[in-house]
């Protein structure tokens, strides 16, 4: 069987494909980047960013000294820029992770797309989330109501993707006390509206204070990483108030 014949024609086709493949390996900062969106009941936002790697760097950094991580241009400190675990089997010896924070970072707008940049040297990364700083927060269908009323919370941000049924659960508080916890069967679920039946309660002003989870967001553009990834670890919007009858 005649061997195929390797041409010159054949070498410069290949070899521009080669060395954008090796460039591209060379300015891509990590293999995968975790951002973990936090909202407490305050409405403070806390976010973090984990960047990993499938294999251990050199002197298990992930990221060199002079690496810059911001939100909208606002930076975040760099926790963790991957370290020695002091284990000496191979593929164990490195906690190849970097890790940026950043706490009480101002709310923006429902509908913006938030911007993450990390620069290291030559490589860089760039993620663009819709509703990055957009706080979760609800809007009840009435204000009053009455016993064996129906209501409805919509929950913001509108863009978001749809809310998980299962584990939902709703507080009702009169003050610092529970006075009727509804579970995820007391609650119907859809997209991202929340209704429910009003209890048997005493008239008076409550506090509605919702717990639901929200199916992953996915980034409108991931530059400089194989994949990114988005967790909201722990949204809760306020607490809004009704007034039974």
């Amino acid at each position: 069987m005649e061997r195929p014949r390797v041409t010159r024609w054949t070498v410069l086709l290949v070899l521009p494909i080669v060395c954008f493949g090796a460039w591209k390996l060379n300015t891509r900062i990590a293999d995968k980047a975790t951002l973990q969106v936090f909202q407490d009941g305050d409405g403070n936002l806390r976010i973090g960013l984990m960047l990993e790697r499938d294999r251990d760097p050199p002197d298990c950094e992930v990221v060199g000294p002079e690496v810059r991580a911001t939100i909208d241009g606002v930076e975040l400190a760099t926790q963790m820029r991957g370290e020695a675990t002091g284990i000496t089997i191979p593929g164990f010896g490195c906690d190849d992770k970097a890790w940026f924070t950043i706490s009480s970072l101002p709310s923006r707008p429902d509908g913006e797309v938030g911007v993450l940049r990390v620069r290291d040297g030559a490589r860089s990364l760039e993620m663009r989330v819709l509703n990055l700083r957009a706080l979760m927060r609800a809007e009840l269908s009435v204000s009053a109501v009455s016993p064996g009323d129906t209501v409805t919370m919509r929950i913001h941000p509108d863009g978001d993707p749809p809310l998980f049924q299962k584990g939902a659960h709703l507080s009702i508080m009169r003050g610092d006390k529970l006075v009727a916890p509804l579970a995820d069967r007391d609650l119907r679920i859809r997209d991202r509206s929340v209704s429910f039946v009003v209890p048997r309660l005493e008239p008076g002003t409550y506090d509605l204070a919702l717990g639901v989870g929200e199916q992953r967001r996915t980034a409108l553009r991931c530059q400089g990483v194989s994949t990114c990834v988005i967790t909201d670890g722990y949204r809760v919007p306020k607490a809004v108030p009704i007034v039974v009858r």
